[in-house]
C-alpha cells in the first residue's frame, strides 16, 4: 500500500494515539468508569484534529449521508423539549455530538489521501491489541480463581462489561484480518496472532449476541462476495478451515463444562429482554410521534410494569437502563423519525459498501471495504440484542465504517459548509459531558453516606453532586433528590423531605423507590388513606415489592385491619426469615383469628389455626401458617 505524497503523518500519529487510549481510558472517580470518560476523550481528540486541520471545515461531503448524521444528532437535542427529564436528553446529545464528527474527519482524511489505508489499518490493529491483551490477562486470572466457570460476568477487560468487551473485539476483528492480509512484516505477523487471540476471546466470553453477529456477518459477507465477485479477493482455504474449525472446537469445549452449558442454555436473559421489548412497544404506542425524549426510556420503563422482570428490579435494588435493542430504544425515545434516521445510516452504508465491492477498486480498498461490510453487518445484528449505541468505541466504529464506505467511492453529490456544524456540536459535547462528569464524580460520597446511614453527610453529598440542568439521575436511574429526601425524613424534617421528594418525582415519575418514599412520608404524616392509595398504585407497577408490602401491611395493622394486613402479607415470600415480616405476619394472623367471626375471610387458614393447638409466641403462628401453605411437614 503506497503512501500518498499528501499524507499527513501528524494525523496518523494522533489517530494511533486515539486507538491506543480509547479502549484503555477510564476515570476511577466515576460510577461508570468508561461512559462519560470515553466520550470526553472522543470530543477532545475531534476538537484537536479540527484545530490542527481547519480545511476539514471548508470541505464538501457526501450530501445525503452527511445530512443524516447531522440531523440524527440534532434530533437528540431537540427531543429535550418534550422529554420528561431534559438533563438526560442533554447527556445523550452530548454523546452523539462526540462521535458524529468522526464521520467527517475520517472521510476527509481518507478522501484527501492525507491518511493512508495502511495507517488506518495499523491504528485499528493498535485498538485491537489494546482491547484484546488486557482481556487475555483477565481471562487467565478468572481461570485461576474459578470465575471463568462460576461468573463469566467478572471478566470485563477495560470495558466495564463482558458483553461490551466481546462486541468491541467483534467490531475490530475484521479489520485485524484485513491488516493480516495487507500489512507487511512484523505488522502482518502481529495481526495474525491478535486475530487468533481475539477469536478465542470472543467465543470464551460466551456473549450469545456476539456469536450470532459473527456468524450472521460472515454469512452476509459470503453472499456479497459470491454475488459481486470482487477481483483480487480470495480467502485461503487453510485459514478458513483453521478459523471455522477453531470456533467449533472452542464451542464444543465450552459445552463440555456442565456449568457453562447450563449458563448458556439458560433462557432467563432472553425472557427478560422480551419483557423489555414488550414494554418498549407499549411506550411507543403511547408516544407514537415524538417518543419520550432522548435518554428517557429508563425513566418511563417502570410505568409499563415490573411484574415479569427479575426480583432485584422489582425490589428497586437494580433498575433497567435500556431495552437491549438499539432500534427499539431509539424508536421509543425519538419516535419514528429517530428510528428512520438511524436505519438510514445503516442502509446507506450497506448500499455504498456493496457498490464499492463491485466497482473494480484495487485489492487493498476491496479488502478494507469487505472488512467494513462485515463490521457493519455485525454491528447491525448485535444492535438487535444489546446497546452498542451507548458506548464510545462502538459508535466510533460506526462512523469509521461509514467514512470508509463513502471515502472509497467516487465523489457524488457533495455539500459544502456542513462541517461547520461540528464546532457547536463539539463545544456542547465537551461542556455537557464535563458538567455530567462533575456530578458523577461526586456520587461515591453519596453512595457511601447512604450505605453508612449518615443523613447529614448524605444531604451535603447529594447537594454537591446534584445539578438540575445537567445531572439529576445517578447511574441506577435514581434521582439525586431522592437521597436527600430520605435523609431529611430520617431526621424528622418532613417539610424539607417533601420538597426534595417532589423534585425527585418530577425527574423520575415512575421510580418505585421514590414512590415508596412518598408512601412513607404520607404514613409519617398520618395520611394513611393517601399512603394506602399510593402503595396500591406502586404495587400495580411492582406487585412483589417486599418493603412496600410490609409498609402497607403495617398501616393496616395500625388500624387493626387484620384481614387486609394478612391479604397483603400473603404476597410476601412465605419462607422469608426477615424479622419484621415474621412479626407482622404473626400479628396479622392473631388479629384475623380473633376477629374471624366478624370478617369471615380466609376460612381455610383460620380453621387451620384453630386446630393448631396452643398458639402463644409469634413463631407459633408463623409455623402454623407455613404448615398450611405446605412449606413445613
Amino acid at each position: 500500500m503506497a503512501k500518498s505524497p499528501n499524507s499527513n503523518k501528524a494525523f496518523s500519529w494522533l489517530f494511533w494515539l486515539l486507538m491506543l487510549v480509547l479502549p484503555l481510558f477510564r476515570l476511577k472517580a466515576l460510577q461508570d468508569e468508561t461512559l462519560v470518560s470515553r466520550y470526553l476523550l472522543l470530543a477532545v481528540f475531534a476538537a484537536g484534529i479540527l484545530v490542527l486541520d481547519r480545511k476539514i471545515l471548508k470541505s464538501s461531503f457526501p450530501r445525503l449521508i452527511s445530512i443524516l448524521v447531522l440531523v440524527f444528532g440534532f434530533l437528540q437535542l431537540v427531543s429535550l423539549s418534550w422529554a420528561y427529564n431534559p438533563s438526560e436528553s442533554w447527556g445523550v446529545a452530548a454523546r452523539v455530538f462526540a462521535f458524529s464528527p468522526y464521520f467527517f474527519i475520517l472521510y476527509y482524511q481518507l478522501k484527501e489521501a492525507q491518511f493512508t489505508w495502511t495507517d488506518l489499518l495499523k491504528g485499528l490493529l493498535i485498538f485491537a491489541m489494546a482491547a484484546a491483551l488486557p482481556a487475555a490477562f483477565y481471562l487467565l486470572k478468572a481461570m485461576g480463581s474459578g470465575d471463568f466457570f462460576d461468573d463469566i460476568y467478572q471478566i470485563t477487560g477495560t470495558f466495564g462489561h463482558k458483553n461490551l468487551l466481546a462486541s468491541a473485539l467483534m467490531l475490530s476483528f475484521p479489520f485485524v484480518l484485513a491488516s493480516w492480509a495487507l500489512l507487511k512484516g512484523l505488522w502482518s505477523r502481529l495481526a495474525m496472532v491478535i486475530a487468533l487471540l481475539m477469536l478465542i476471546e470472543m467465543f470464551v466470553l460466551r456473549t450469545r449476541g456476539v456469536w450470532l453477529a459473527l456468524f450472521g456477518a460472515a454469512l452476509f459477507s459470503a453472499i456479497v462476495l459470491q454475488v459481486k465477485k470482487p477481483k483480487g479477493i480470495s480467502i485461503p482455504r487453510k485459514w478458513l478451515f483453521i478459523f471455522s474449525g477453531g470456533a467449533i472446537v472452542i464451542l464444543v469445549a465450552l459445552f463440555l463444562s456442565p456449568q457453562i452449558k447450563a449458563g448458556f442454555t439458560n433462557s432467563s436473559n432472553v425472557q427478560k429482554r422480551l419483557v423489555f421489548w414488550e414494554n418498549s412497544m407499549d411506550m411507543i404506542q403511547e408516544h407514537p410521534v415524538t417518543g419520550v425524549g432522548a435518554g428517557n426510556w429508563k425513566i418511563i420503563f417502570p410505568k409499563y410494569g415490573l411484574g415479569k422482570v427479575d426480583r432485584e428490579t422489582m425490589q428497586g435494588i437494580t433498575h433497567i437502563q435500556r431495552p437491549h435493542n438499539d432500534f427499539l430504544w431509539l424508536w421509543a425515545e425519538t419516535g419514528p423519525l429517530g428510528l428512520a434516521l438511524y436505519l438510514g445510516l445503516f442502509i446507506l452504508g450497506f448500499l455504498q459498501l456493496i457498490r464499492n465491492l463491485g466497482a473494480g477498486l484495487n485489492k487493498e480498498m476491496q479488502i478494507v471495504n469487505l472488512a467494513a461490510f462485515f463490521g457493519l453487518a455485525a454491528l447491525a445484528i448485535f444492535s438487535f440484542s444489546d446497546f452498542p449505541f451507548e458506548r464510545a468505541s462502538h459508535t466510533f466504529f460506526f462512523m469509521l465504517i461509514l467514512a470508509i464506505a463513502f471515502a472509497s467511492a467516487p465523489a457524488g453529490k457533495q455539500q459544502g459548509y456542513l462541517a461547520y456544524a461540528l464546532i457547536p456540536m463539539l463545544a456542547l459535547s465537551l461542556f455537557v459531558n464535563y458538567q455530567r462528569y462533575q456530578g458523577e464524580s461526586k456520587m461515591d460520597a453519596v453512595m457511601a453516606a447512604n450505605a453508612n446511614r449518615k443523613p447529614e453527610s448524605l444531604i451535603a453529598a447529594t447537594q454537591a453532586a446534584f445539578d438540575p440542568q445537567w445531572y439529576t439521575l445517578d447511574n441506577y436511574a435514581n434521582p439525586l433528590p431522592y437521597y436527600s429526601g430520605k435523609a431529611y425524613m430520617f431526621t424528622d424534617r418532613l417539610p424539607q423531605a417533601k420538597v426534595d421528594l417532589d423534585m425527585a418525582r418530577s425527574y423520575a415519575p415512575y421510580n418505585i423507590l421514590v414512590l415508596e418514599a412518598f408512601t412513607q412520608y404520607y404514613a409519617r404524616q398520618d395520611q394513611d388513606d393517601k399512603a394506602l392509595a399510593l402503595a396500591d398504585s406502586i404495587l400495580e407497577i411492582s406487585p412483589l415489592f417486599e418493603s412496600l408490602l410490609l409498609m402497607k401491611a403495617e398501616i393496616h395493622l395500625k388500624h387493626k385491619d387484620y384481614p387486609d394486613a394478612l391479604e397483603t402479607l400473603n404476597l410476601y415470600p412465605p419462607t422469608s426469615n426477615d424479622t419484621r415480616y415474621m412479626q407482622d405476619l404473626a400479628q396479622a394472623l392473631r388479629g384475623s383469628l380473633e376477629t374471624y367471626p366478624q370478617h369471615g375471610r380466609f376460612a381455610p387458614m383460620m380453621e387451620h389455626l384453630k386446630q393448631s393447638g396452643q398458639l402463644v409466641n409469634p413463631v407459633d403462628y408463623v409455623r402454623a401458617y407455613r404448615r398450611k401453605r405446605g412449606l413445613l411437614n
